[in-house]
């Protein structure tokens, strides 16, 4: 099994330094384009991943399911690398 961490929605929705692509701090725009080079303001430096991925990567394992990691940035780099799992 493939389990993906969707590392670009969590820097998308990044508002570090008061810009985000979709929480804009009134009344600025929101952001046109948005870095991997910025902490996340949540999650002491995970982002997203500890409320949002990590309870069920802890179920999988716990289970017994045969886990593989990658990241969404993983998957636009090679987007072959999930072909030879059963599930995704």
């Amino acid at each position: 099994m493939l389990f993906n961490s969707s590392v670009n929605t969590y820097e998308a929705y990044n508002h570090w330094g008061g810009y985000s692509f979709y929480l804009p701090k009134l009344p600025k725009l929101p952001a046109i384009k948005v870095s991997f080079n910025r902490p996340y303001p949540r999650g002491n430096g995970a982002g997203d991943f500890l409320t949002c991925e990590y309870n069920m990567l802890r179920f999988l394992e716990r289970e017994g399911y045969d886990v593989t990691h990658c990241t969404d940035v993983d998957i636009h780099e090679n987007g072959n690398c999930f072909h030879h799992t059963r599930a995704f």
